[in-house]
């Protein structure tokens, strides 16, 4: 008789084949790609608009790691512009500033007046192709100004692509113009998920829930993998009052997608809906461990502390708080009222004066200048 225990390795195996087979490719890893391979033929405004879209990967994909790694690599890159490294420098400093503030940062191209006024120029000479107009409206999208929505709505115009005309719904805050846009990239790809997305946290802010309803399945059948779609589905069941139909996919989607931190996020906010709040902060720290300049996850974990007493847990939380807001007057006024609780009076004089200082600014910003005399 054979021994069955010959077989073994092959069955593990097998098993292991079947288990990596029956989880699906993370679709924003896909998109991930997709942009890192768009890198080799931009130019220097593309490459600026592109390094933002690369960046807010980072909540999305498995791997966050990977993310830190192509800004580095891009920084260190002799071949490539400096406004183009200095961007990449500053994505970086970004993302440990919060822990580590006392580092001098690399700042953004839009966040310094000159570099700003000169890429924005540079953008705007003679934009003449759909991409011209498409990246003009990235950058000045990035640096705050209005005209991004019509310059993304040109480029859709020049050349009707779904991706065009996304980026002109997500631009434009007039919601005709918005749902315009987003009939248009339907009718170009109907079962896009972005787009249904889009049109179904449109129809949510209208109070059009079953039609919210009828777009998010219609886009799950066409991207069953997609969660960001699975999670705005089981929020729209929870706002319906389907409570355990919103929680048995909500429970699924924390077990499949371990990894993404913007589904952590999300599913922080649902289950403190639901009242499980210490699943709720299980999750929100399991986000600010990684990303501690996160206000809402924050601010929901300050909540659950209160709620327990939670004292000194709770003061580190205002203490992060009042350095992400360091201008309203309520964070330095909670913040030393829990000083007062941990004993902390020294911190929560500072708190206090700090407070004092910033009531009299904003009464001195409103109030009408002297007559002079």
């Amino acid at each position: 008789m054979r021994n069955p225990l010959r077989y073994m390795p092959l069955v593990c195996l097998l098993a292991l084949s079947l288990a990596l087979g029956a989880q699906p490719r993370n679709p924003y890893d896909l998109e991930l790609e997709n942009l890192r391979s768009q890198w080799a033929s931009a130019g220097k405004l593309e490459k600026l608009a592109l390094l933002d879209r690369i960046q807010r990967m980072r909540d999305y994909t498995d791997d966050r790691s990977q993310i830190n790694f192509v800004l580095e690599n891009i920084r260190q890159a002799v071949v490539e512009n400096d406004a183009v490294r200095n961007e990449a420098a500053a994505y970086l400093d970004d993302l440990r500033a919060f822990k580590m503030p006392s580092l001098p940062r690399a700042q953004h191209w839009y966040a310094l007046e000159g570099p700003r006024q000169r890429i924005l120029a540079e953008a705007r000479t003679n934009p003449a192709s759909s991409a011209d107009f498409a990246t003009l409206a990235e950058l000045e999208h990035l640096a705050g100004t209005p005209t991004a929505a019509d310059h993304m709505l040109q480029a859709a115009r020049l050349e009707s692509t779904v991706s065009h005309w996304l980026r002109a719904a997500q631009f434009c805050e007039e919601p005709l113009r918005k749902f315009a846009a987003l009939r248009n990239g339907l009718a170009l790809e109907p079962a896009n998920a972005r787009l249904s997305v889009e049109l179904a946290t449109y129809y949510i802010g209208r109070q059009q829930l079953e039609k919210a309803r009828d777009v998010l399945s219609a886009a799950i059948k066409s991207a069953p993998d997609d969660f960001v779609i699975r999670e705005r589905m089981a929020s729209l069941f929870l706002n319906l009052g389907l409570r355990s139909i919103a929680l048995q996919e909500l429970r699924r989607l924390e077990k499949q997608w371990p990894a993404p931190l913007w589904l952590h996020g999300r599913l922080a906010l649902d289950y403190e809906q639901m009242g499980l709040l210490d699943d709720s902060a299980r999750l929100a720290a399991s986000v600010v461990e990684e990303k501690s300049d996160d206000r809402e996850q924050l601010e929901l974990l300050a909540r659950f502390h209160e709620r327990r007493h939670m004292k000194y847990d709770l003061q580190t939380d205002y203490i992060a708080l009042s350095r992400l807001q360091p201008s309203q007057p309520d964070i330095w006024s909670r913040l030393a009222q829990v000083q007062i609780d941990c004993g902390d009076a020294e911190g929560a004089k500072k708190s206090l004066l700090r407070m004092i200082a910033l009531d009299q600014e904003n009464t001195d910003r409103a109030s009408p200048a002297s007559p002079g005399l």
